[in-house]
């Protein structure tokens, strides 16, 4: 047992481990039934490793790092089956064309990954905040209140009100509209995602920054 923890320790500490994986290549007088449950482990971590950042590429936006629609479906459903009553919140950002046709892609790549590290930070405990594409975001709130809700959403707000540098003497203001879709019952998530995005097509054309999904709302 105390070789088989010097090998381990030896083979974890070399430069180049992969190396040694894959060609199966075992450094002479490490001992044959300890080198070669050394090499199970290394190739169980190589393993392991792989299958987390497979996972993490599927639930995660490749630009930003937040999780991805699949993801905040998923906590959406969990919420759900724990017997709470989550709310939506839909931010998409207002001018992001502009923003790529006068300062070119690069920076509007860096306004998205500035305003996903701002959500992130802002986004109210227990809330999961993702990018759904494009310039749009999606918050999940497992629970919540209309009074929270609004809270939550000033707080959003008030992250983005301040100026995103492009470098040099450029920076923007990325203002966005909101629509919201509070909890009704035990509604589905797709069911809900369409009621929050009704709110924010009435939030673009131009009735508030912020709307809250009513009953009777219709998107034209």
């Amino acid at each position: 047992m105390k070789e088989l923890c010097r090998v381990t320790r030896r083979l974890r500490d070399e430069a180049e481990p992969e190396t040694a994986m894959a060609g199966h290549a075992i450094r002479p007088g490490l001992g044959g039934l300890a080198a070669g449950v050394a090499l199970m482990w290394l190739n169980g971590r190589r393993v392991r490793n792989e299958l987390l950042r497979t996972r993490f590429a599927a639930e995660h936006d490749s630009l930003t790092g937040l999780p991805n629609r699949s993801a905040l479906r998923r906590r959406y459903d969990m919420a759900l089956r724990a017997g709470h009553r989550p709310s939506l919140i839909l931010l998409d950002l207002d001018g992001f064309k502009m923003i790529n046709d006068t300062y070119g892609h690069d920076a509007g790549d860096a306004v998205l990954e500035a305003v996903s590290r701002r959500l992130d930070a802002s986004c109210p405990a227990g809330g999961l905040v993702g990018r759904l594409g494009g310039d749009e975001f999606l918050v999940v709130l497992p629970q919540s209140s209309p009074g929270g809700t609004a809270d939550s959403v000033q707080a959003l707000l008030d992250c983005l009100a301040r100026p995103i540098a492009l470098g040099g003497e450029v920076s923007l203001v990325a203002a966005a509209s909101i629509g919201i879709a509070l909890p009704d019952g035990a509604i589905t998530w797709s069911s809900q995602l369409k009621r929050a995005d009704i709110a924010l097509y009435r939030a673009k054309s131009g009735f508030s920054s912020v709307v809250f999904f009513r009953a009777g709302m219709q998107q034209p």
